[in-house]
């Protein structure tokens, strides 16, 4: 699960500033000012640095994470998993700045046009969503 992540911010990061969204009008836990990458664009056998710049609301103990990737609006992922098997967690109130090496590029990524969501609801009973993202960016060979 936490290669499914992993990858899918691999994918997520053909930027060095990436465009993204959120998928609700209604407040998040968290708000984003940033998310980028380095190298800018991704480079099949090489690891990427991701960063993601952003304030929480509140202290997030755990949180259910679906990653839904897409390409050329074909469903290529769609799994859930733990925040906490990511990051270090909990990830508490205020400003935060986490880096992630994600592993290589498989040498055969395919080219196009990627979007990728990622939704972030509570572990709680009722489930409670917390954040959701989604990023579109390209991939060029």
């Amino acid at each position: 699960m936490r290669a499914a992540l992993i990858l899918a911010l691999v994918c997520l990061t053909g930027a060095y500033a990436a465009d993204f969204s959120y998928c609700n009008d209604y407040p998040n836990a968290a708000e984003i000012y940033n998310i980028t990458t380095v190298p800018e664009m991704p480079t099949p056998g090489e690891p990427l640095y991701v960063t993601v710049i952003g304030d929480a609301a509140m202290t997030v103990q755990d949180s259910n994470v679906l990653v839904n990737l897409t390409l050329d609006a074909k469903p290529l992922l769609n799994t859930e998993l733990s925040l906490c098997s990511v990051i270090s967690c909990p990830v508490n109130q205020g400003p935060f700045d986490y880096t992630a090496r994600t592993p290589a590029l498989p040498d055969f990524t395919p080219a196009g046009d990627y979007v990728l969501t990622l939704n972030f609801t509570s572990t709680a009973t009722p489930a409670t969503q917390l954040l959701c993202v989604t990023v579109p960016f390209s991939i060029e060979k």
